[in-house]
């Protein structure tokens, strides 16, 4: 079973609170960062995850060194999908 501890970084889209979640299935870093690229540049510009975001390649990185785990998160009812990055 996974918490949400040690949690690095995370990204519900439209959480409510009353979410009914589906499924939280470990992936690669890779995967994440690559499939959610788009979040990961835009987040740059606002510190997001954290100041180790400078680029794809960069957080990638970090997060290996850091041993990060990643989960997608999927919903049946509430918010579409998130992402989880954990110690």
């Amino acid at each position: 079973m996974s918490s949400f501890e040690e949690v690095i970084a995370y990204k519900f889209n439209r959480d409510n609170f009353d979410n009914i979640l589906f499924s939280i299935e470990e992936c690669s870093v890779d995967d994440v960062v690559l499939e959610n690229s788009e979040t990961f540049e835009d987040g740059v510009r606002y510190g997001w995850p954290g100041d180790w975001n400078r680029s794809i390649r960069s957080s990638i990185d970090y997060l290996r060194a850091s041993s990060a785990k990643a989960f997608e998160i999927s919903s049946s009812l509430g918010c579409p999908a998130g992402l989880s990055l954990k110690r």
